[in-house]
């Protein structure tokens, strides 16, 4: 029977070497619990919860066309399965089978199953490049598959997981096939699409080295009895065929969908450090904490460069460098070989790490270099914002470098001990990062995605109101703030809602703001979306209760959320669900010479219609080049008078900036122009004699809009190094007066 095996455990051994690795990093870093595709517990919090949830909305929604849309999350046409980071190499595949699919369903565990054993496998393709020792290969499989870079990702962005890919492109580099072959083409064309169908990220760091591997056959295959010029005609028609295969895949996955709004700016938030390698960040048990540079600035960037920034090689193989380092300086002769014969993909590793480390250079926390960039360089490299990322191709070429100058260079016997010790030092070592997070997600039991637990989810009341209505709406910043969304959603796919209240891994501001105008400017007017239920933020809370209908419209506290429903009372069925927290219908009234500040005031707060900022215990400054006040009428005002208001603002100003002429217009009347040249406050006197309304006893509220001729933001007058945002005023209260 052992000769009828061994010979099948020869051939096959990289693969069954690689499930055996595979399986037991899963097993003790995850578990089989994730295995289970009703098992979504892991799933319902942060970033995962993203990224189930755009799997669930697609699952729900209708095909389109891209196929990758995803209409129902954030109810916007720029929402792709691309944005949740939802794999859309899984997310497309499963959709087809979504009706004999169970309730509820995901498939993020088998993907990190997968993503385990063909790390190991495509390791093993890149050692047995270097050795035939079985024994040699088993371990150096190890030192991939307990990489603390794959096992970071693990729990917190599954698609990232797919760093096979990288290998796999690592290991086409060193192969050297002809260019010219049918296989280099169809292996490089496959990887590349696989790539685009997992992340964005993994599609450049492939793109990358596929690039340098066509130059680099090119330039070894290349000479003068052949000539270059028809290595030249095949790499460009490869690179062009395999260019539009890539980009039509990306179009149908929903890559295309933000347009320019993909970048978004803020290069170098998650740029990664120079001693990155060996900063272990509280995964080592020996090893401390190096840190990074606090730039006293933002708190965002700081935890970005923080998180993003880990590249931590592990204690194993940190040794394992140490030890082949001085073996590399002693064969100088084979080191510059290899790096003539691979040069071009030394560069493309080279240009990755540069991009990855941007323009603000750090050694540890110690030393910072920044280094001057045009702005439209830093917009466009925005769109690897977590730009460290961009190391893990020579994180992992240091790893295979560091692997094969010891199998080289060393007895067989020796190698296999360093081996044996390094790796054990790599798995036990990095057990304080990978083991916590064993338990804290893939052990998860609160069921907070499925649970109807009456204590967060009335399901009385939210059950028949999906019977009736269809949409959640929210007024969201174009940036969110908080994890609120993460309960919106929730209630969302228990309902099967569609709603605007969710994250994205990039977000369209200028659209989410739009889509913001347009809301708020219909209901300013009375005018609410059909059957949609409306979740309001206090400072909201004043503008529904100035338009809502009290005997047809519900304003209420359910699930610790105010929410408000057009038409509920319309509803025999509806009206007979008790409530414990129904909110008055009307708003606090404003009366005749009674000043009202943003600050102390829900009245004023609610005034704030559309282009203003977050409010501050003085004001909010207006945002952009546009801004709109719906400002409630005084109750006790007399219609045979003229009615005066004054508004209060401060300006943005400076030496340099010493003015803001802005343009005044109420109820899309006249405009008045008005210049404010006082930092600290501005009164405006403006007469509403006609409200342009047929009967001003009924008139609610009046709107006033603003039209800002030199906004700027406080960066540019040098107020504040930081502060980017374009400014104008800050308004801080107004005033209703009659003769």
């Amino acid at each position: 029977m052992s000769h009828f095996f061994a010979p099948l455990i020869k051939r096959r051994f990289g693969v069954l070497a690689a499930l055996a690795w595979g399986l037991l990093a899963f097993i003790l870093t995850v578990g089989p619990i994730a295995l289970n595709p009703a098992r979504v517990e892991w799933l319902s919090l942060g970033d995962p919860l993203q990224h189930y949830a755009g799997w669930v909305f697609y699952r729900e929604g209708p095909w389109t066309f891209p196929l990758g849309l995803n209409p129902n999350y954030g109810m916007t046409s720029h929402s792709s399965i691309v944005f949740t980071d939802s794999l859309p190499l899984l997310a497309i595949f499963f959709k087809l089978f979504s009706a004999v699919l169970p309730q509820p369903f995901q498939y993020f565990g088998l993907w990190t199953l997968a993503c385990f054993i063909l790390q190991a496998y495509f390791a093993w393709k890149l050692l047995r490049l270097v050795t035939t020792s079985y024994w040699l290969l088993f371990m150096g499989l190890g030192f991939f598959v307990f990489s603390p870079i794959l096992l970071w990702r693990m729990g917190i962005n599954s698609s990232l997981a797919g760093q096979f890919l990288i290998l796999a492109a690592l290991y086409f580099n060193f192969r050297q096939e002809p260019i010219s072959s049918l296989r280099f083409f169809g292996n490089w064309l496959c990887l590349l699409l696989v790539a685009a169908l997992v992340h964005f990220y993994l599609l450049t760091m492939v793109a990358f080295l596929w690039l340098a591997n066509s130059c680099n056959v090119n330039h070894l295959q290349g000479n003068k009895n052949d000539g270059y010029r028809i290595f030249f005609k095949t790499t460009l028609l490869q690179i062009g065929l395999i260019g539009i295969c890539v980009f039509l895949v990306c179009w149908q996955a929903g890559y295309f969908v933000m347009g320019s709004a993909v970048s978004g700016g803020n290069y170098g938030i998650g740029s990664a450090n120079l001693l990155g390698f060996f900063d272990a960040k509280g995964w080592s048990w020996i090893l401390p904490s190096i840190g990074d540079m606090k730039t006293g600035k933002e708190l965002y960037l700081d935890w970005g460069r923080n998180f993003e920034g880990f590249n931590y090689l592990g204690l194993g193989s940190c040794l394992l460098f140490l030890i082949a380092l001085p073996l590399g300086f002693r064969d100088r002769i084979h080191i510059q070989n290899q790096v003539r014969q691979y040069w071009p993909l030394l560069i493309a590793i080279f240009v990755m790490a540069l991009i990855a480390l941007s323009n603000e250079v750090r050694f540890g926390p110690w030393l910072s270099l920044t280094i001057p960039m045009p702005d439209r360089f830093k917009l466009f490299l925005g769109l690897w914002r977590s730009s460290a990322r961009l190391m893990w191709p020579l994180y992992y070429l240091m790893l295979f470098a560091s692997i094969t100058l010891i199998i080289q260079r060393c007895a067989h016997k020796k190698a296999l001990a360093i081996f044996a010790f390094a790796l054990t030092l790599q798995i036990g070592d990095t057990s304080v990062g990978w083991y916590p997070k064993r338990h804290d997600f893939y052990m998860r039991e609160s069921n907070y995605i499925t649970s109807q637990d009456t204590g967060t989810y009335n399901a009385n009341f939210w059950g028949l109101a999906a019977k009736h209505y269809e949409n959640l709406i929210k007024i969201v910043p174009p940036v969110p703030q908080d994890w609120s969304w993460a309960k919106t959603v929730r209630i969302a796919m228990l309902g099967h809602f569609k709603t605007n209240d969710v994250y994205f891994a990039r977000m369209d501001e200028l659209a989410t703001e739009q889509q913001n105008q347009r809301w708020l400017n219909d209901i300013s007017n009375g005018q609410f979306a059909p059957k949609s239920i409306y979740i309001v933020n206090e400072d909201r809370l004043g503008l529904f209760q100035l338009q809502m209908n009290p005997k047809t419209d519900l304003l209420a506290k359910v699930d610790q959320m105010i929410i408000f429903v057009p038409n509920w009372y319309s509803c025999q069925a509806c009206a007979a669900v008790e409530l414990s927290e129904v909110l008055p219908s009307q708003p606090p009234a404003i009366l005749l010479g009674q000043h009202v500040l943003l600050g102390n005031s829900p009245s004023a707060a609610s005034a704030l219609l559309w282009g203003w900022g977050k409010p501050e215990s003085w004001g909010a400054w207006s945002i952009g080049n546009e801004a709109m006040l719906d400002l409630p009428l005084p109750l006790n005002r007399l219609t045979t008078k003229p009615l005066l208001l004054e508004l209060e603002f401060q300006a943005l100003v400076g030496k340099t900036h010493p003015l803001q002429k802005v343009a005044i217009s109420v109820n899309n009347g006249p405009e008045k122009i008005v210049e404010l040249t006082d930092r600290g406050s501005n009164k405006v006197q403006l007469t509403l004699d006609n409200l342009a309304t047929p009967d001003l006893l009924a008139a609610k509220d009046v709107k006033i809009h603003l039209r800002f001729f030199n906004a700027i933001s406080p960066k540019e007058i040098g107020l504040n190094p930081i502060d980017s945002r374009r400014l104008a005023l800050g308004f801080m209260g107004f005033t209703f007066s009659q003769p």
